[in-house]
């Protein structure tokens, strides 16, 4: 009855937790590893999860592991927060959700690189417009929605004697 369909949630759980293409752990109270998915794995270049666990190859550097479980011993007993990390020989970013658990701790990081590398993109096209821009002999003013000044360039300044704090 209910023991065989706990059981079977909880396969069902790993199954899913094992299939996920982002790292997944979790640890004991003392806060070593006890179980790794398979992403995770991959990510330490481990043999397999056994061996991830057994040599305790951590995925996060101590300065963010100490981070986490400040967070996680106080409050709420959670982390959530964006860490770098170095997957394959690569710098990455992450993520990161961690919480208590009665055992211990049970976390997820989600991969964020490509997105942060696009956001600096964006703000360094945007940037490299406004300079452009500004260096344009017409005047030229930016509003939002609500009407409210958001950008001028300096020949616009210039026109209405604006202050150059913008």
């Amino acid at each position: 009855g209910r023991h065989e369909k706990s059981l079977t949630e909880i396969a069902s759980l790993r199954t899913l937790v094992e299939t996920l293409p982002s790292p997944a752990w979790t640890r004991d109270t003392v806060g070593r590893l006890t179980f790794v998915n398979s992403a995770y794995t991959r990510a330490v270049e481990a043999k397999d999860a056994t061996d991830a666990v057994e040599r305790n190859l951590e995925l996060l550097d101590s300065s963010a592991r100490e981070t986490i479980a400040h967070a996680r011993n106080n409050g709420d007993g959670a982390y959530s927060g964006r860490l770098p990390a170095v997957v394959a020989g690569a710098r990455r970013s992450f993520d990161v959700l961690e919480i208590r658990t009665d055992t211990g701790s049970a976390g997820l990081g989600i991969d964020v690189t490509e997105a942060e590398t696009m956001r600096s993109a964006l703000a360094r096209l945007v940037d490299a417009h406004r300079r452009t821009l500004d260096q344009l002999p017409t005047g030229v003013a930016m509003f939002d929605t609500d009407q409210k000044l958001t950008f001028y360039n300096a020949a616009y300044r210039a026109l209405w004697d604006l202050d150059a704090a913008m």
